[in-house]
């Protein structure tokens, strides 16, 4: 193996090391938030064949048109069930490997043709530092360490792992091939088509990454901008040496649309939600601003953000001018084929998506967003700071310099700091790079600590947005379930002021008062609830409140009102059929156990009564 090829193994496991060192604590922080509805009550990850079944991806789910990140749960689900670790596993094996794509991309774009004269002999250095901050950054941790987002892992791997075949195989030329051999001190061999292998490769990944997640749609046009910047200095040219390439690339754009057309998640994305477009490009242009800051400096940090709407643009003038300043030099960059506007490109059509005219509006802004853009925001730091020493260690030195010819010593001398400064200029930012790496790796660590617990998480969310309803209500359901009721009922008191119709905190609400023995307030409380949701479950809790406080009448009117909403609502069958027992009504509560387990089959408590049942 030549030193070339070893420097680069040793990268690549330095760089899997980190990644398993600084997320090793999350294999055991539980599922929480959108892992409940897509990986707990998702009965389609319990079925990994056929795999029409677990390619399934239910409608208003974070899987929700993705169908390899559902059969990525499934797989998991086969080897583990619901062990969560294993799941955790995953994701970090994902982190690493995007870390290792990253560290192969920005290593093959600085031998490039373009650059190859300028980073010729620092590339793999400058690579492992781009990838190395990348994969320790504390920006990183909503996207490894909560389960359901290893959307953006996976999109991230495939979008990586496109661009790097991509990149191979258009760079795949006879004289290349020749120029590798040389460098690693071997015959030069024919030149074989192992590029139409890469462009292949990079087919079929771009075509997985579209049933990733739509962050994928941008792909096409950065491997474009990829071979046109670096490789053949035109567009032009670009699509006329790889015809064929483009030509894939576009078809995969029609297996996105198919999967984006079927609306799987039309109650959070699109324009029925009371934000336009404007109003949403406004309001990104203070979460761009906000994440380019988070990327240079990742504090705070949140794994909740209820960012308000900006309806006005004297609110949104001095994030927008920075956003317009930044994409116009951008263009400027792309126009003048410079490698700074392929990072600008690739830096705002990956935020494209999510970040421009069409509202996501159950979350304008989140930090898993800026999984893979703050690869580009890293490599500009890294190179501009390379760039700044290798200035300062080429600039002559003041102290030699004088009008008097310099004597032999003298001039000795000035070859000594001359050849000194390059290794000072290297050593300071080797250990720049040390400490930085320490720090953002320990910040990592703890962050990552903070989503073990459900109680340390949403209190730090609190604190950090104390005016968020969700991370109100989190934090109550954290005290819930630890039962501190009264707790939570403080929460939740925070959570009516920002949104006194939300269901699930009204559910909750009712039944922290039950489980504070306040049984007459609970069902107040429940009968207010219905003016302002006319929800099953409050009917269900309705009725529970009603039977007891000895109410029993009422409750049974309670409990048929929930199941005229939803005939197969198993714990309104199950409590139903208690109540009938109670009021010896055998025969209808034998036929409300049955159905409930016609439903649910496992339903424990209906097990236990029909059995006892059918021995009286």
């Amino acid at each position: 193996m030549s030193r070339r090829h070893s420097n680069i193994t040793w990268c690549g496991l330095a760089l899997v090391a980190a990644a398993i060192v600084v997320y090793a604590g999350s294999l055991s922080v539980p599922f929480f938030f959108d892992d409940v509805e897509s990986i707990t009550l998702n009965p389609h990850v319990r079925s990994l064949w056929p795999l029409t079944e677990a390619l399934v991806t239910p409608d208003e789910t974070t899987v929700a048109g993705r169908p390899i990140v559902a059969l990525s749960l499934a797989v998991n689900y086969a080897l583990g069930g619901y062990d969560v670790a294993g799941y955790h596993v995953w994701n970090i094996a994902c982190h690493g490997l995007v870390a290792l794509l990253l560290f192969g991309v920005v290593r093959r774009t600085l031998i490039s043709e373009r650059l190859r004269a300028r980073y010729a002999t620092s590339a793999t250095p400058l690579a492992f530092a781009v990838a190395l901050l990348w994969t320790v950054h504390p920006l990183q941790t909503e996207a490894v360490t909560w389960v359901i987002q290893r959307t953006e892992l996976m999109v991230s791997l495939f979008f990586l792992a496109t661009l790097y075949c991509a990149a191979r195989g258009v760079t795949v030329t006879p004289a290349a091939v020749a120029r590798d051999a040389h460098d690693d001190g071997v015959a030069a061999p024919r030149p074989t088509n192992r590029g139409d292998g890469w462009l292949t490769l990079a087919l079929i990944t771009c075509a997985l990454g579209m049933a990733t997640k739509e962050v994928m749609v941008s792909a096409p046009l950065v491997v474009l901008l990829w071979q046109r910047t670096f490789a053949t200095g035109t567009f032009r040219a670009a699509l006329r040496r790889n015809p064929g390439l483009y030509a894939g690339l576009g078809a995969s754009w029609l297996l996105l649309a198919q999967l984006v057309l079927s609306g799987p998640r039309g109650d959070s994305v699109g324009f029925d939600h009371g934000i336009g477009p404007w109003q949403n490009l406004m309001t990104q242009a203070q979460v761009i601003v906000w994440y380019l800051r988070l990327g240079l400096w990742p504090a705070p940090l949140s794994v909740w953000y209820d960012w308000p709407v900006v309806t006005s643009l004297s609110h949104a003038l001095v994030p927008g001018l920075i956003v317009l300043t930044l994409l116009g030099l951008t263009t400027y960059a792309i126009v003048r084929r410079s490698a700074l506007g392929f990072l600008g490109g690739a830096f705002f059509m990956l935020l494209a998506p999510t970040s421009s005219f069409v509202p996501i509006a159950t979350e304008l802004a989140a930090e898993r967003r800026m999984y893979l853009p703050l690869a580009a925001l890293l490599t500009l730091v890294v190179l501009g700071v390379q760039r700044l020493l290798s200035r300062r260690a080429a600039s002559p030195s003041r102290a030699g310099a004088s009008d008097q010819p310099a004597l032999p010593d003298a001039a000795s001398t000035g070859r000594d700091r001359a050849t000194s400064r390059p290794r000072l200029a290297a050593g300071l930012a080797v250990g720049a790079l040390t400490l930085v790496v320490i720090s953002a790796g320990v910040t990592s660590v703890g962050r990552v600590a903070t989503y073990g617990d459900m109680l340390s998480l949403w209190s730090d969310t609190v604190a950090k947005q104390p005016e968020s309803h969700q991370a109100r209500f989190n934090l109550g359901l954290a005290l819930q379930r630890a039962n501190r009721h009264a707790e939570a009922l403080v929460q939740y008191d925070h959570a009516f002021v920002l949104d006194p119709y939300a269901v699930p905190l009204l559910i909750n609400y009712g039944i922290c008062l039950g489980a504070l023995d306040r049984e007459e307030q609970a069902v107040a409380f429940w009968e207010d609830a219905l003016t302002r949701a006319d929800d099953p479950r409050i009917l269900h809790n309705l009725g529970l409140g009603l039977a007891a406080i000895d109410r029993p009448d009422e409750a049974v009117t309670r409990f048929q009102q929930a199941l005229q909403h939803d005939p197969d609502y198993a714990d309104a069958h199950c409590n139903l059929a208690v109540l009938f027992l109670r009021l010896e009504r055998l025969d209808e509560a034998a036929e409300h156990l049955t159905h409930a387990l016609r439903v649910a089959p496992d339903h424990p408590e209906a097990n236990a009564l029909l059995d006892e049942l059918r021995g009286a």
